[in-house]
């Protein structure tokens, strides 16, 4: 550890066995310029409740912080314990405002910055908003890691890029306790002056995560914005690490001060606490009374969007859908379900009569059991679907095989995965049709499925209970909407999509049939006058279905080619995109052709 002892000793307090210091952000960068100007090597430590409980539950990462130049309090609650021990001056040294700091003063004294941590497009990401901010900040490299422990020869060849290129300062950003670890271990090897860890700052800068209003900060409440991005990822540091460091807190201050004490500075966090939780209360019940009557919007995974409302807004179909809300429920993975018992949908949530019992008993009879994987117009949205169709045939026919319709309207082939890898243990069919692409096209808002399921789906019941919460995530997804067409599916992530299904269904031993998606080609030429987010998006569904003939012929699977089969035909649909109750009955009759099932399944 670099002696300090020069520094006055007022501008650190003692506590979780650490040394902490309780200055100003400026005073951080003067010391850091001193290491540098000093040519000494050191590592410096931004730490929260999070570093402080892994701190106390294992001594290498205490050892750590013992052993930086500098510990800093990232974090509201050590800034208020700092204060109530008589550190008046302590303000938070918040990570993303310490990294800025540091660029600013790196670009003034001509210091060459080193980049470590994240992945690479968020390390270009952030260099470019960097050099826009400071225009002649030296950055002379960046290594991104893989999420896993590095081998010996990673190791070393990380130790030798960032020598190489002669940095007089790295940022380090990992999260606690692995950036901590992580420069206690490397310092001695490094020839940089000094490392500064900054956890998610690179994140946050380089846009890929959001950072937490100022007023949430301020009152110390970033975990919760953060623990309601990420539910599933950061619910045992939020809710059980939270819980051990209040602990902790309550420890330290009854050892710092006598019980009459104790009792005049704590009373007032305490009764601070119940009446935020009676507040919170009361708001709940606000949030209810005008969500219901319409002042405030939340968030559902679907509304009811009429064909008028298309060009006033942003289309998103994970925000807003033809479907009635009723119909369906949330759901963690896919956003949305069909909820069983309701509208067509059986008690197992499939559509039409066709359970997963009859599945079984065809399978055991030694029939067949189809299952039709899609979205709206495998689901049908009137009163009958292509699968249930399909199905009717069979029973006319005395066939003891019979078809699954387990397609759901909106879902893209990001969601198909899900669906298809938890239906295929539930069912167990023989054949399945899959057919995507119409909403893999759709507009996203600049956030394709992939990244908005991740932000938006229901971390925990529990959470998306409180209706106050899902108007702030309403908010959230509003503040997605970007002003150029990104669909939700790319093209790329589309084929990945539909080759992991194929994939999974081989394992399995079950014979694929991919299907192009229809729609109506009287609209094409108007859709072609509209911008891609407001409708223009529709014709770009050719593409979709390119790939979908392309797969099916480099796979060797069945393809039923069903838009070319209705491609001059505008008179089989009732939409866009939808047939008519009496095409469905026709598409079922070719559906049994093209694959060639008719002679495979009784």
């Amino acid at each position: 550890m670099i002696d300090m002892a020069e520094d006055n000793s007022e501008e650190y307090f003692a506590a979780f066995g650490m040394r902490l210091f309780s200055g100003p952000i400026i005073g951080v960068a003067e010391r850091v310029a001193s290491l540098i100007k000093g040519k000494k090597q050191a590592y410096v430590c931004v730490t929260g409740a999070h570093g402080v409980v892994e701190s106390t539950r294992k001594q290498q990462v205490l050892q750590a912080h013992q052993d930086a130049c500098l510990v800093v309090p990232d974090g509201m609650p050590l800034v208020w314990l700092s204060k109530l021990l008589g550190h008046t001056n302590t303000e938070r040294i918040y990570g993303p405002d310490l990294f800025l700091a540091l660029c600013e003063r790196a670009e003034k004294e001509k210091w060459r910055v080193f980049l470590y941590g994240t992945t690479d497009g968020t390390l270009q990401k952030l260099k470019e908003r960097l050099l826009v901010k400071f225009p002649e900040l030296l950055i002379v490299g960046s290594v991104a890691p893989p999420f896993r422990p590095l081998t010996f020869e990673e190791e070393k060849t990380a130790v030798t890029k960032i020598n190489n290129s002669k940095a007089e300062i790295v940022f380090i950003g990992l999260s606690t306790p692995k950036q901590e670890l992580w420069m206690q271990k490397h310092s001695p090897k490094l020839k940089t002056r000094v490392l500064v860890g900054v956890g998610a700052a690179f994140d946050f800068l380089a846009g890929v995560k959001r950072q937490a209003p100022v007023w949430m900060r301020s009152a110390g409440l970033e975990w919760l914005f953060r623990f309601m991005q990420e539910p599933r990822r950061l619910w045992y540091r939020s809710i059980v690490l939270n819980g051990i460091f209040i602990g902790i807190m309550l420890k330290t201050l009854t050892g710092a001060y006598n019980r009459r004490k104790f009792i005049t500075y704590i009373s007032p966090y305490i009764f601070s606490l119940a009446l935020f939780i009676f507040l919170l209360g009361v708001t709940e019940v606000l949030a209810h009374v005008v969500t219901n009557k319409g002042w405030a919007s939340y968030y559902k995974p679907m509304e009811i969007q009429t064909i008028k409302n298309i060009g006033k807004e942003k289309e998103d179909w994970r925000l807003t859908h033809m479907m009635e809300d009723e119909y369906f429920t949330p759901d963690p993975l896919l956003l949305w379900k069909p909820k069983s018992g309701k509208w067509r949908f059986n008690e197992d949530g499939y559509v039409g009569k066709v359970m997963r019992s009859d599945a079984e008993k065809a399978r055991s009879d030694g029939g067949c059991v189809i299952m039709a994987l899609g979205d709206s117009n495998t689901q049908g949205i009137e009163t009958t679907s292509w699968p249930e169709e399909m199905n009717a045939i069979f029973e006319e026919r005395g066939y003891k095989s019979r078809v699954i319709n387990a397609g759901v309207a909106g879902y893209t082939s990001y969601q198909g995965v899900i669906k298809f890898i938890s239906d295929l243990k539930a069912i167990s069919p023989t054949h399945v049709f899959i057919s995507f692409g119409w909403n893999d096209a759709a507009p996203s808002m600049g956030s394709p499925d992939s990244t908005f399921i991740k932000s938006h789906s229901r971390g925990t019941s529990i959470l998306y209970k409180l209706r106050l919460y899902l108007i702030f995530q309403a908010m959230f997804a509003k503040q997605q909407t970007m002003d150029h067409y990104v669909p939700r599916v790319s093209l790329g992530e589309y084929e990945h999509n539909l080759l992991a299904m194929i994939k999974e269904a081989k394992a399995n031993g079950v014979k694929v049939t991919l299907v192009t998606r229809p729609y109506n080609p009287t609209d094409y030429l108007y859709w072609k006058t509209l911008p891609p987010d407001q409708g223009g998006w529709r014709t770009f569904i050719d593409g979709y279905n390119n790939v979908v003939r392309r797969v099916a012929r480099e796979q060797s699977v069945g393809l039923w080619d069903m838009n070319q089969l209705t491609a001059l035909r505008a008179e089989s649909f009732t939409d866009d995109s939808h047939y008519s109750a009496e095409t469905y009955k026709e598409m079922a009759i070719t559906a049994l052709q093209q694959a060639n099932i008719r002679t495979r399944c009784k």
